[in-house]
């Protein structure tokens, strides 16, 4: 169940890093990943296991606040660490870039998209 309200204020301001669009449709995503069908782990699973092996080192910065990019919300758990990570590629792709090249890379290639060029 998503807020309508929430959702339109996602879109509203397309840089402050919050969209729960985005959010949400990367929960929705990951969890397609898992669902053994067709497209199981459609995502790679290479780049899917490096990029969870950010998750602990960007989590630990997030709560000891050396990490100012993400919100705290980030460091939950891998699942709210990918999507607020999505949040930010999409809404704040030169910041996410600039603080961390590897996680912006890992997040470009899950997606098969790049926000600020090519590959």
């Amino acid at each position: 169940m998503l807020s309508v309200n929430n959702l339109i204020k996602g879109f509203a301001d397309a840089s402050d890093g919050i969209n729960l669009g985005l959010h949400e449709m990367a929960h929705a995503l990951n969890l397609e990943n898992m669902i053994k069908n067709d497209e199981f782990r459609f995502i790679e699973t290479k780049i899917y296991f490096k990029l969870r092996d950010e998750y602990p080192i960007e989590a630990q910065k997030i709560k000891t606040g050396q990490n100012l990019l993400y919100r705290k919300y980030g460091a939950a758990n891998f699942q709210e660490f990918f999507a607020v990570s999505v949040e930010l590629f999409f809404e704040k792709p030169v910041d996410l870039k600039d603080y961390n090249p590897y996680l912006y890379s890992l997040i470009a290639k899950v997606l098969n998209l790049e926000t600020l060029g090519s590959f």
